[in-house]
């Protein structure tokens, strides 16, 4: 009697502890399923879930230390940047003030050259002036000797003759700018006669007059190349007679 309540005890024992024996029994085997059908889903050893984390925190000090980097490789940069711009001031200004200078020169240069072409303009035109005188006046003097013979020519056939040339040469001389200056009866101008003889003389009105021309003077373009020789009147009045 008493094998028998024991055995029905273990029977019952069995049956109360079966049920959850099942459920995880059937637990197991779901997930076992679970895993089977899906091979994503499985655990994550814990030797492979601290790798990542060193990873992302070694790329992480990388990114922080590029950044770094960076921002140290910035502050060079822009101070090389101002610094370059500071020199391109600088250069410029040297630029502008050596173009300055080489414009002045320039301009010296320049106006020293119109000085010398001036002056040399001067200098040509004096001496060809001077050269053009010297061989007038050469002719100037036949111009005198032939004026001569025809106031002392006693034969008025000759005498006509010599006018007529010594009208021809006047002629020749107005051609080329060379022109008589008319000095008798004016004053004396010592820029254009050349006084070489003083007459007295009882007209009041002649006193420091031209009275006689004894060769006549000529401009050439205008300028004097050879002054007239006269004879000037002087007036004495009876105070300086007495005297």
């Amino acid at each position: 009697m008493e094998n028998k309540k024991h055995n029905f005890s273990k029977e019952k024992e069995q049956s109360t502890s079966s049920p959850s024996n099942d459920a995880s029994q059937a637990v197991n085997q779901n997930s076992q399923t679970v895993n089977q059908k899906d091979p994503s889903v499985h655990p994550i050893p814990n030797n492979v879930s601290k790798e990542p984390n060193k990873e992302n925190k070694s790329e992480q000090t990388k990114e922080n230390n590029v950044n770094d980097t960076k921002e140290n490789k910035s502050e060079p940069n822009e101070q090389l940047s101002k610094d370059n711009k500071e020199n391109n001031v600088i250069e410029n200004n040297q630029n502008l003030s050596k173009e300055k200078e080489y414009l002045d020169l320039l301009q010296r240069v320049t106006a020293d050259f119109d000085n010398y072409k001036k002056r040399m303009s001067k200098q040509l035109d004096l001496i060809v002036f001077t050269e053009t005188s010297k061989f007038i006046n050469s002719f100037l003097e036949f111009y005198e000797v032939l004026k001569k013979a025809v106031i002392h020519e006693q034969n008025q056939e000759t005498k006509n003759n010599l006018s007529q040339l010594q009208t021809f040469f006047e002629n020749v001389l107005k051609k080329y700018n060379i022109e008589k200056i008319d000095v008798l009866n004016k004053d004396f101008d010592y820029n254009t006669s050349e006084c070489i003889e003083t007459r007295n003389v009882d007209d009041k009105t002649h006193n420091n007059k031209i009275i006689e021309v004894i060769e006549d003077g000529f401009l050439y373009n205008n300028k004097l190349i050879k002054p007239a020789k006269v004879v000037v009147g002087k007036y004495l009045d009876n105070n300086d007679l007495k005297k």
